[in-house]
């Protein structure tokens, strides 16, 4: 692709991540007169286990959040898309008990390898940490927990054409002697029982042991 149309695929990309992490569910009309559809993001999606900590992550009411609610039901293993203040919380209160081990994550004919933080609770399940730049940035001191195995990107298609995230030339007016080309995607976000899924926010600091009150 021309570098112009590499560039505003890779904000497209950045685009779909913000939606999926933290977009609304919506409908309305748009300036053109079409019917757009939003999906909902992984932040609204958990109602029944989330956790405002309002300052510091201790460790003893780390464990047992995710004991009796974060890892209660679902996957065994899930993975946590977090903020820069919410990892270096987990760093300052359990250094001893982190893993890191690399992880390869293929997609659109490319290869992404990352360094994962894992941490196993004391149940013996496991939560795998990442962080995401567009959460370090504007939700610091979040964390979203996935049940991976729950989560699916349904592409839809429309006429025999395809909802993939792609760019469709030539779609100025007829009697416009420019060219114009379209970005265009439909897809959404399926992720199944709300209760397999986990938000944690306002995290400032960590701490090792119980909370002094």
């Amino acid at each position: 692709l021309p570098y112009q149309e590499m560039k505003i695929m890779k904000e497209a990309r950045m685009a779909l991540n913000r939606q999926f992490l933290v977009g609304e569910r919506a409908r309305f009309t748009d300036a053109q007169g079409d019917d757009v559809t939003t999906t909902r993001g992984m932040k609204n999606v958990p109602s029944s286990y989330t956790w405002s900590v309002g300052g510091t992550l201790n460790e003893y009411e780390w464990d047992e959040f995710l004991v009796e609610e974060g890892l209660r039901r679902g996957s065994a293993n899930k993975m946590i898309f977090a903020s820069t203040a919410f990892i270096l919380a987990i760093s300052e209160m359990t250094k001893d008990r982190i893993q890191y081990s690399p992880q390869t994550f293929t997609g659109g004919g490319t290869k992404v390898g990352i360094q994962v933080m894992e941490y196993k609770a004391p149940n013996g399940r496991t939560v795998a940490i990442v962080e995401d730049r567009f959460l370090s940035d504007a939700y610091n001191g979040m964390a979203i927990g996935v049940d991976m195995t729950e989560l699916k990107r349904r592409i839809f298609s429309r006429n025999g054409r395809s909802g993939a995230l792609h760019v469709k030339l030539n779609t100025q007016d007829n009697d416009d002697l420019g060219q114009a080309n379209t970005l265009y995607c439909d897809m959404g976000l399926q992720y199944g029982p709300e209760q397999h899924h986990f938000l944690i926010t306002n995290v400032e600091g960590g701490a090792k042991g119980r909370a002094i009150s």
